[in-house]
Order: C-alpha cells, then structure tokens, then sequence
C-alpha cells in the first residue's frame, strides 16, 4: 500500500519536472524572439598590437 502512494508521488513529481522543462524551453524561444535586453558589441583590440607590460622599460 505504501509502494502505490510513493509511486503517484513520482509521478506527480515527474509531472512538475516535466513542466519546468518546458516552461523553460519556452522562455528560451521568447528570450530568442525578443530579447529582455540589449547588448552593444564590444570594440575588439588587434591582437597583433596588444596592450605593453606597465613596467617596460624598468626590465
């Protein structure tokens, strides 16, 4: 009698992982769709000229 009550407590848990997958997949493809926010690109440095050690001329 206890196996019957543990095996629909499964299930219901089954149940609520199943929709929080969901609900999280569908939060993606809106999150896709039409973004919370904006972001700027960020200007790239050359790396053929990267940024000189502080204490250059002291080595």
């Amino acid at each position: 009698m206890n196996a019957i009550g543990t095996e629909n407590g499964i299930l219901f848990n089954q149940g609520l992982f199943g929709l929080a997958i969901l609900a999280f997949v569908l939060l993606l493809a809106l999150e896709k769709k039409r973004p919370y926010r904006f972001f700027r690109l960020r200007s790239t440095r050359s790396l053929s000229s990267p940024t000189p050690w502080p204490f250059w001329s002291t080595i």
